[in-house]
Formats: structure tokens, sequence, C-alpha cells
């Protein structure tokens, strides 16, 4: 990955404004859901609101998305893990049908946890832009090892890890992760059904979450030559990868 600036994630405004005119945001050329619901999560820093595009765009095309209710992914990841299960464990005693996820960056991390823990509840798990093959990589003890690597690439990457730390200790200050080894981080690098596919989305010119970090050993993985970090969630090329993803019941 060429070294990146924490400033040319501002291109995922033009990713933004592509996708609004591409034929693919339409629901053009994509297969189509029948009514299965899918629950979006956001990234580090992030809630629901910049995901409304593509929960919109799943609605076009056939699904039910479900916001993850997150105001603000900073902070202990088990309580916000948490939070959203309570999301879909109220979605499942309305409807047991099995849920998709989708996790944006963080949010993919979430996501892992969070289907390891609902087995074959998660029949499809999707990640866009997450580092889980660094953690996954590494082992639960070799997180704050990672979290050091990604502090030492490019500017944008220490930006957001220093960010993320300092917003743990503000929002969570009695939180010890990752040597807490609390049953988040157990959820992580718990196994998946043998039912839920997976897919890796994420773009070889990310500034924060380097391909490296961002390929699986296992699943479906898609590079994509160009995309910013944030703007992944608005980049045109990922949006049918998602729908066919979705499309592997």
């Amino acid at each position: 990955m060429a070294d990146s600036s924490i400033l040319d994630e501002g291109r995922a405004m033009g990713e933004y404004m592509a996708l609004q005119i591409d034929p693919v945001y339409q629901g053009q050329g994509v297969p189509r859901g029948s009514g299965q619901r899918v629950l979006v999560i956001p990234g580090l820093l992030s809630n629901d609101l910049y995901l409304m595009t593509i929960r919109a765009w799943l609605s076009r095309i056939g699904y039910k998305p479900v916001a993850s209710e997150v105001l603000l992914n900073v902070g202990c990841p088990r309580r916000i893990a948490d939070a959203v299960m309570e999301v879909v464990e109220s979605e499942l005693a309305r409807d047991a049908a099995p849920i998709s996820v989708i996790g944006h960056s963080r949010g993919g991390l979430l996501g892992k946890a969070i289907a390891s823990r609902l087995g074959d509840k998660v029949t499809n798990l999707v990640l866009v832009g997450s580092p889980l093959g660094g953690f996954l990589g590494v082992g639960p003890d070799g997180v704050s090892a990672f979290a050091d690597f990604m502090r030492g690439g490019s500017d944008a990457q220490e930006w957001v890890v220093n960010t993320g730390l300092a917003a743990t200790r503000l929002f969570d200050p009695d939180c010890k992760s990752p040597e807490c080894g609390c049953d988040y981080y157990t959820n992580l690098y718990a196994p998946l059904s043998p039912s839920t596919k997976v897919t890796a989305i994420y773009s070889l010119e990310d500034p924060i979450v380097p391909a490296v970090s961002a390929h699986l050993p296992f699943g479906n993985n898609i590079a994509l030559e160009g995309g910013t970090h944030s703007g992944l969630m608005f980049n045109r090329e990922v949006y049918p990868h998602i729908a066919q993803a979705l499309a592997q019941a």
C-alpha cells in the first residue's frame, strides 16, 4: 500500500457522488433479496447515520436492513458488541429466521464476534475494509502488538489507532482491552458456523486498513484497485459484490 495521508479520505465524497448516479444504486444488474434481514454495523468513531445510504439500497433490492443502534462506535468493544447483540436478539425474538451481517472497518470485527455467538443464525458475514485478517493472523495474544503495527504504518493508520485508544480511555476508563481477555475476544477468535458464508471486500489503496490486514485466510476475498477507507461504504464497485455475497443463501 502506498503511504497515504488521512487527508486522502476526503476523496470519499467523490465516491458517494459517483454512486448516486450509478445504475447499481437503483438496483440494476444485481441479484435481489426476498425480505431477508441484514444488520449493518458502522466503523470506528461512527454511527448508523452514514450507513443510511447502504440501508436504502438494501431496501431497494429486496432486503430488510437493520440498524445497529450504535450511538458512537468507540470505547470498550465488549460494551458495543453487547449493545448490538441486544438489537439482534430483539429481531430474532420477533422472527427466528437467520440474518446476514455487514460490518465496516471496526464494525466488521464486531460483526465477526456477534456472528460467532449466533452460530447458524447468521447466513452471511460481509466485511468491508475490516482488519479482521490482521487480528486473526496475530492471535489473541498478539492484539496489542497488532495495534503497534498499525500505529507504525501510515499517518492515517497512526491517527486512527491513537484516536481509538484515546476514546476508550475517555468513554470506558476501566476497559483493559485487549489484556482483559473478555468474551468479546473469545468470540472474535471463535470459529464461525460452517453454514455462515464470509466475504471480505477491501481496497488496495485504503490508507487506514491495509490489504494485508483485511485479507482473510478463508472465505471470499475481493480486492478493489482503488477506494478510500470511509468511502468503501459509498463505493459503486463494492455494491455488486455485497449483492452477490448476500445472494449466497
